[in-house]
């Protein structure tokens, strides 16, 4: 399985698309820490303008559809934002918490039950 896929980045500028790459390799160690199996990630990026053929409307809106496929899970969040840093932060954030849910990974490992050391009456 391989761990990245990103559909819909050949829409992006060059600097876009390095972004998108870093932030989405950085997010790879992340979600391993928690999931601790095999897994993908797939993000579907789509871009939107008012009007695609006028090339002078520089803001464009982001919509991201981000995926977590393992063995037995699937994990699905999606964002939109006028920055496409922003929105694959977000994308990445959701995921982390759908996650965190689902296993409670940050419980894991802590003492669950602390005991009081009382002294007996004599």
């Amino acid at each position: 399985m391989e761990p990245l896929i990103i559909k819909g980045i050949e829409n992006l500028n060059d600097y876009e698309k390095a972004e998108a790459n870093r932030i989405l390799n950085d997010s790879l160690g992340k979600i391993a820490r928690k999931i601790k199996n095999e897994f993908a990630l797939k993000v579907v990026v789509k871009e939107y303008s008012r009007n695609p053929l006028d090339k002078t409307d520089v803001r464009k809106k982001y919509s991201i559809n981000a995926e977590v496929l393992s063995a037995t899970n699937k994990f699905v969040a999606s964002t939109v934002d006028w920055d496409l840093n922003r929105a694959l932060h977000k994308a990445v954030a959701k995921l982390l918490a759908e996650i965190e849910k689902r296993f409670h990974t940050s419980e894991q490992g802590k003492a669950t039950c602390v005991r009081k050391h009382t002294k007996k009456k004599e």
